[in-house]
């Protein structure tokens, strides 16, 4: 009887300290991930690019621009002339896969009506203005993460 009671203890403080170790972790990553979100904001982000890394960011746009025939577009051979590869990596700080993606997409599609210009004008305002609402919501961007060469939704 004694056996199975230290055995159980023994089990219960291993479950215990697992879970310790867990949150414990939890924690110090997510602290490490709010430095980097306070550390990275406004500078120059050095992401590795790898090859086929730009074709699986592209893979939104590509989708899109086909069911938008009408939307003016930026052509690919008007896109590489301009080197914009070399543009959306310089400018590239998102937090998650759908971020580089929309990013990516935002420049193959520019739109020039004043409208959508002054409501950009004013969340870029909004977000320089509120730091802590940016940092959170680049938090839970980046918890999101990113992940390449994902399928497609169809």
């Amino acid at each position: 009887m004694t056996f199975d009671i230290t055995t159980g203890l023994i089990v219960l403080f291993v479950l215990v300290f697992l879970a310790a170790a867990a949150v414990y972790n939890n924690i110090k990553n997510n602290n490490r991930l709010r430095n980097h979100i306070k550390s990275s904001w406004g500078k120059v982000p050095d992401i590795k690019y790898k090859p086929g890394d730009m074709e699986s960011i592209a893979k939104f746009y590509n989708n899109l621009s086909k069911k938008e025939k009408d939307r003016f577009y930026i052509d690919n051979i008007t896109w590489n002339d301009l080197d914009m590869d070399k543009i959306f990596t310089r400018i590239n700080n998102t937090c998650s896969s759908p971020g580089e993606e929309f990013l990516y997409y935002l420049l193959r599609t520019p739109n020039f009506t004043a409208n959508e210009l002054n409501e950009k004008e004013k969340l870029m305002d909004f977000f320089d203005k509120n730091v802590t609402i940016r940092e959170k919501i680049q938090f839970l961007l980046s918890k999101i993460g990113k992940s390449r060469n994902l399928i497609p939704l169809q």
